[in-house]
């Protein structure tokens, strides 16, 4: 749903592309951190969980710059999630330095108070993860649901046999309009 008057429509397009194919790689390595716990396989769940932390960043850099050129940012609630979003990212962005060199100090050097703050770090990065996600909630808040579909063109064949059917169908008296629901008097000219 891009705004028509954003004239840059392929960083949108690539932009909407990574919202999407990067998010279902945040949900698929936040199940692999969820399959494989730190006890089972400390290396795959410390792999499994900065490509999830990755494709989160991404994902939500994507997110707040289509939201920023579409129709979801308008008054009231729009612009409420765009600037909580921009909050929910930072924060989780500013985390990431200090969650990654606690990490290492812990790891290389056995530093026992840097697992303590790596801890923090992730379940405050978890926690603004799904805050960032909770704003859905403004996103979609009293919005019109739309359909799309995609349409093609008719033949002039096709047109004129349903203009055809549609004149059949309507040669009946009395026929009620769907629209309207009263009962409309057509005239056959023939």
């Amino acid at each position: 749903m891009r705004n028509i008057n954003y004239t840059h429509t392929w960083i949108y397009e690539i932009s909407r592309y990574l919202y999407f194919y990067v998010g279902l790689g945040e949900l698929i390595f936040l199940a692999a951190l969820s399959i494989v716990g730190e006890r089972e396989n400390i290396q795959m769940h410390v792999i499994f969980f900065y490509i999830f932390g990755i494709c989160g960043i991404i994902h939500m850099v994507s997110n707040i710059f289509c939201h920023a050129h579409s129709l979801y940012y308008l008054n009231p609630y729009g612009r409420l999630s765009y600037h909580l979003k921009l909050l929910f990212t930072s924060l989780y962005i500013l985390s990431t330095p200090i969650l990654i060199g606690s990490f290492i100090l812990y790891w290389r050097k056995c530093i026992t108070w840097a697992y303590d703050v790596f801890a923090i770090c992730e379940y405050s990065g978890v926690f603004l993860n799904i805050c960032f996600h909770g704003c859905a909630f403004f996103d979609i808040r009293y919005k019109v649901t739309f359909s799309v579909r995609h349409i093609e063109r008719a033949r002039p064949d096709e047109i004129l046999k349903l203009k055809a059917a549609e004149v059949e169908k309507n040669n009946n008296n009395n026929q009620v309009h769907p629209i309207i629901s009263e009962p409309v008097v057509i005239q056959n000219t023939s």
